[in-house]
């Protein structure tokens, strides 16, 4: 978590020090390689100064030994650089690649998490005017209508993903996903290292949709022993956990339909080619939704929330008139929900 970033920020260093000046190719390219490298700078610095603070501020490619050898720089510090690389580079990217170029950084993309940098240093203002563009044409984001089609791999790259990392069932070269296997149960050759707690499963049954039945996204995060339950392609009874008091596993980002993870799609070894969407639409309305809340526009709030509980089958009335704070609670409890095992809990509960 500390050694990766900076080994992506040496690279993109690398790209802003030398793309300049290679001999050929167009001019307009080069702009696009060098905004590119400064979003995934700006990305390396945001997943650090938010882990550890106060960390080196590196913009240069070491020429000697003694460069190595960095102080600290405030974290204040640390954020404007992140502002200034996202802004700088939101305003190269394009609206969207070919489908033979998916995946690399758009526009969306670094406006999405120039945002959450603003949401992070509790900047609301500057929060609503980053994001509110995305929400409006020229951009075409949309939630999806199933929440449980932005985890598997046939929906990939969908109309709710803003930046999604790609992965590939290819062996040896450090293109493929083994998140899935390191979480899949023992009965199908996973090492079972992370579990849902009765926290969530509880929390998941506390309000029923508009229907009167639970809410689809339990039944897209988690696996229980409930009627007609499927686990990779046997009954959930048939699985044993090394912890029996917790009554579920993950199924979110899961192969589960597959008979087990040791296998790929391409037969190799403890592979998943699932891709990893760590930014998509329904993030950007809640942040969206938390930074009225924090103005005090909580009916400004009420119309980005709705949408996120309206998806859920959710009463999306339900918020409308709720007072600041009563606002404030509806949206933590619904990023708990929404953002299960997607890495946003830890740093939204520190907050």
């Amino acid at each position: 978590l500390f050694q990766t970033p900076y080994r992506l920020i040496f690279r993109a260093n690398q790209l802003l020090e030398n793309v300049p000046d290679v001999p050929g190719g167009s001019a307009e390219k080069k702009e696009l390689y060098l905004a590119e490298a400064k979003f995934l700078r700006a990305y390396s610095y945001f997943m650090l100064v938010n882990n550890f603070g106060d960390i080196p501020l590196i913009l240069s490619v070491p020429q000697t030994t003694s460069d190595y050898f960095v102080k600290q720089s405030p974290k204040e510090e640390i954020w404007e650089q992140v502002k200034k690389d996202f802004q700088e580079a939101s305003a190269v990217l394009p609206l969207s690649w070919s489908s033979e170029e998916v995946g690399r950084a758009t526009k969306g993309a670094a406006l999405a998490y120039l945002g959450k940098a603003h949401l992070y240093t509790e900047k609301w203002d500057e929060v609503i005017s980053t994001l509110t563009p995305l929400t409006t044409s020229p951009y075409t984001y949309e939630l999806m209508e199933n929440f449980g089609d932005n985890f598997v791999k046939e929906t990939e790259n969908n109309k709710e993903s803003i930046f999604e990392i790609q992965f590939q069932d290819i062996a040896g070269l450090g293109l493929t996903n083994y998140s899935a296997q390191n979480i899949a149960p023992a009965e199908v050759k996973g090492w079972f290292e992370a579990f849902p707690t009765n926290k969530i499963f509880n929390a998941f049954q506390e309000e029923k949709t508009v229907d009167g039945e639970l809410d689809p996204r339990m039944y897209a995060t988690l696996i229980w022993d409930y009627e007609g339950a499927m686990y990779y392609n046997r009954p959930f009874t048939d699985f044993k956990t090394p912890f029996p008091q917790y009554k579920a596993m993950f199924k979110k980002y899961q192969n589960y339909n597959q008979d087990t993870e040791s296998i790929g799609s391409a037969g190799n070894n403890y592979n998943s080619d699932n891709n990893e969407r760590v930014m998509r639409y329904d993030h950007v309305l809640m942040m969206l939704a938390e930074a009225h809340t924090m103005k005090g526009n909580v009916a400004q709030a009420h119309t980005y929330l709705s949408q996120v509980r309206k998806r859920a089958s959710l009463d999306e009335n339900k918020t409308s008139g709720y007072s600041q704070q009563q606002m404030m609670e509806e949206i933590r409890r619904q990023c708990m929900l929404e953002f299960v095992r997607e890495a946003h809990r830890f740093y939204d509960l520190r907050r």
